[in-house]
């Protein structure tokens, strides 16, 4: 990626290019096995017409970029226009899926595999999607079509699976679809290709949006009304800056190797944008074993002092507490099991209070360590699994929770015995001081103890999960047609009873292994949230255990904000934190100072920051069938 920026040198209007380091340095051959640099004739492909405020530059790595010529701030349209192309509907394409072109299309594949990445049994097919770019290309204007294949697309000699299969059917739609037979067939294959890379939602293509660069770190986002189609500023952009926007939506919320993935899949190209070039990716984090480890110990029912001289024993767990008491190095003392942050809490019998265990945040190292600490895998594991999501399996099921969670087939039992975080860290995401390790390159490193977490089956174990979580928790399974109830917001979705309960096991597994900031764990909190505000809103009588969703809101929110996305976490949460803002006695049976705490939390939170330009994470609807 070389950053880009204008600049005025003696009255002309330059670029200049800023080069990262070269091992960061990743383009487009590395995976598409084609150059990345813009054609020879790229000023040919811009539109004629184009604001004055607006320009065109070739950008290394990134084909040609879009300019700006003055500052934008935030909520600001930046570009606004009509679109050039509208894909054809559902029911446009249905009079011509006839059986036998049905039987032809259904044979369209090709291997989804990345070059490198060696033989794969995953197969590509191709969409009926793609079938409406060709069937729209074809009925178009001459005008239009020009203008269409003046847009960026993968060459048709790549080896990207994309062109082999729009390959394919353009053949098979010239040969069989009446509308396409006086197209050539390699037109036909650019066109099929030129529309998948630059579609907008609501199935648009634009002269000037659809030549803006991709970033997973946007200042501009896509903003559709029934009339009117815009490019809004998310931040402030300053003259000579390169207009960015996102080709992905949700799936910003998923982990660098996954981003990378989907565009690469999708789009043909791997993201060297600055958020993908960052060494570290927080979409990772998981608590540091080292330190949980320290955490287990705080359950230990004897210590041995260890710091010189002394450690005082104090009235409350606080620094700032009155002491009673102290113990003098090699002293030993009996506590409840009972802590809090790294404080533990001493016995009646003993003269009560609590003693800090470990000083390091105050420069003094470990304080005590534990003579027996106590372990709470074995007979307990299984409850510890379920304790995270519980609530939610008695909401949804109305009934408790259950002490025999169901393992995933593809994932060992033994090995998340052997990775299981302590039960502690499991049920509540904030009750204990644990840092989480920061992915970086190939490993973990935490900020506090310095170490580095390389193990390969925990690696291993964290992709297998990270792969379930996004056919689970992402794109839930769903029965039957959706039903339609007043707006199209309301629509709703079925889900099986049994896929829920598999997918709460599988959110039982991802926390036991990765914590609660892990990305995969964020991810199960939208779907449980959704599921259980749907419940809440079309009918299901609210019980004591609704205010779980709110918890969960405010803690999506807050990890939201430490991410630094280009989107504010009003943006991803605005629609679910209306949905749970309803009037107080639709909370009947709740402990009402918990229930106000959190509703004060979350509209702390909803109310600190502006309205957000745009819904980036659409409310889903769900009912459980069986």
């Amino acid at each position: 990626l070389c950053r880009s920026r204008l600049f005025v040198d003696s009255g002309r209007l330059c670029v200049g290019f800023v080069r990262p380091a070269a091992a960061h340095l990743m383009t487009f051959a590395d995976v598409c096995e084609q150059s990345p640099i813009e054609p020879p004739d790229w000023q040919n492909r811009l539109p004629q017409d184009y604001p004055d405020y607006l320009d065109f530059f070739p950008v290394e790595g990134r084909g040609v970029g879009c300019f700006v010529l003055r500052d934008f701030q935030p909520g600001e349209t930046v570009l606004q226009e009509e679109p050039m192309f509208t894909r054809p509907p559902p029911a446009a394409a249905q009079k011509h899926w006839t059986a036998d072109f049905a039987e032809a299309f259904q044979q369209i594949r090709a291997d989804l595999a990345a070059p490198g990445m060696g033989a794969t049994e995953v197969k590509l097919y191709a969409s009926e999607g793609m079938f409406r770019n060709a069937l729209g290309y074809a009925t178009s204007s001459p005008p239009v079509k020009e203008e269409i294949l003046k847009l960026w697309h993968p060459a048709l000699n790549s080896a990207h699976p994309l062109v082999t299969i729009a390959g394919r059917l353009a053949q098979l739609c010239v040969l069989k679809v009446g509308a396409c037979n006086a197209v050539d067939v390699q037109e036909l294959q650019r066109a099929i290709l030129a529309i998948e890379m630059n579609l907008f939602a609501g199935g648009h293509i634009f002269k000037l949006f659809s030549r803006v660069n991709h970033s997973c770190y946007p200042n501009v986002v896509f903003a559709a009304s029934k009339d009117e189609w815009k490019l809004k500023a998310l931040r402030p952009i300053h003259c000579g800056d390169e207009v960015v926007h996102s080709y992905l939506g949700e799936q910003l919320l998923m982990s660098t190797e996954y981003r990378r993935w989907n565009l690469w899949r999708s789009k043909c190209f791997r993201c060297i944008c600055e958020l993908c070039l960052q060494t570290s990716d927080p979409m990772r984090d998981i608590p540091c074993r080292a330190c949980a480890d320290e955490v287990r110990a705080l359950s230990c029912r004897r210590w041995n002092v260890i710091h010189k001289p002394v450690v005082w024993r104090r009235v409350s767990p606080s620094t700032e507490a009155v002491q009673v008491g102290f113990f003098k190095a090699g002293d030993s003392f009996e506590t409840t099991g009972h802590s809090s942050g790294w404080w533990v809490e001493m016995e009646q019998s003993a003269g009560g209070g609590w003693v800090l265990t470990d000083g390091r945040h105050l420069g003094f190292g470990k304080l005590c360590e534990p003579v027996e600490p106590h372990s709470d895998m074995g007979e307990d594991e299984d409850a510890s699994l379920c304790a995270a999501w519980g609530m939610y399996r008695a909401i949804c099921f109305r009934s408790t929770p259950v002490v025999q969670p169901s393992f995933p087939a593809a994932i060992s039992r033994g090995l998340v015995s052997e990775f299981q975080l302590p039960a502690r860290l499991l049920t509540d995401p904030a009750s204990i001081d644990v840092p989480y390790a920061r992915f970086e390159g190939d490993h973990w490193r935490c900020p506090r103890c310095g170490r580095e977490e390389r193990d390969e089956d925990l690696l291993a174990l964290e992709r297998e999960l990270s792969r379930m979580a996004e056919h689970t928790f992402y794109s839930p399974e769903m029965v039957k047609a959706p039903m339609k109830i007043g707006k199209p917001s309301d629509r709703i979705s079925m889900i099986h009873a049994e896929f829920l309960s598999d997918a709460l096991s599988l959110a039982e597994v991802v926390v036991a292994v990765l914590g609660h900031r892990h990305w995969t764990a964020q991810w199960a909190r939208i779907l449980f949230t959704d599921v259980v505000g749907s419940l809440r809103q079309f009918g299901h009588t609210a019980g004591p255990l609704f205010m779980e969703p709110l918890r969960d809101l405010c803690f999506l929110w807050d990890w939201l904000e430490s991410l630094n996305l280009a989107q504010s976490p009003g943006c991803w949460l605005h629609a679910r934190i209306e949905r749970f803002s309803g009037p107080s006695h639709l909370y009947n049976g709740l402990d009402a100072d918990e229930v106000l705490r959190w509703r004060e939390e979350l509209r702390r939170r909803h109310d600190g920051e502006a309205p957000p330009l745009i819904n980036m994470l659409a409310l889903r609807n769900y009912v459980l069938e069986g």
